[in-house]
This record gives C-alpha cells, sequence and structure tokens, in this order.
C-alpha cells in the first residue's frame, strides 16, 4: 500500500517531534527519558533521514549531496530540506512548533 504524501508529512512530524533537541531537554528536565536509548534516537533520525528523501523525491525538492561520514544530511542540510518541503506546501514541523 503506498503512502500518500499527506501520510507521510503526518510520519515526518511524528519522528521529527521525537528528534528535536529543545523537546528531548524539555522532557529531560520533566524527568521523561526521551528518547529510551541512544540506539532509538539513531534510529529514528535515520528513519526521518529517508522519510525527508522520500518526500523530497515526491515533490521534486532538491536534495544536497550526502556528507562524509554515515549520516544523510548535515543538521544544516536538515534544515534547508524541510525548507524545501515548507515551499512546496508540505509542513514538518508540528502546530505550533517554530519552523
Amino acid at each position: 500500500m503506498a503512502v500518500g504524501i499527506e501520510g507521510l508529512a503526518a510520519v515526518l512530524r511524528g519522528l521529527r517531534s521525537r528528534i528535536d533537541p529543545e523537546r528531548a531537554l524539555a522532557a529531560a528536565a520533566a524527568g521523561v527519558t526521551w528518547p529510551s536509548s541512544e540506539a532509538e534516537c539513531i534510529a529514528d533520525l535515520d528513519a526521518y533521514d529517508q522519510a525527508l528523501v522520500t518526500a523530497a523525491e515526491m515533490l521534486e525538492v532538491p536534495l544536497p549531496p550526502a556528507p562524509e561520514g554515515d549520516r544523510r544530511f548535515t543538521p544544516a542540510q536538515r534544515t534547508e530540506v524541510e525548507a524545501g518541503l515548507r515551499d512546496a506546501g508540505i509542513e514538518v514541523t508540528d502546530v505550533g512548533e517554530p519552523a
């Protein structure tokens, strides 16, 4: 079953909320473990990056070249792709979350 762009946007928003460092710090301050492990954080980041690539390809948003190392995007590149998706009409941040 193919996932449409709106479904993919919902997946992106959910994953982004899990990898957002400000939310992680707020959760830690409140005594909540977020995410539960470093491995889970890495898995969420990998899933988010792959979903960004898929959405960008669906909407023909240009992707930056992969940096050296094992990450698909640098933080700056990730922000660039998010902005490209926003310009194409897909918001990946949660409602009320600063872009």
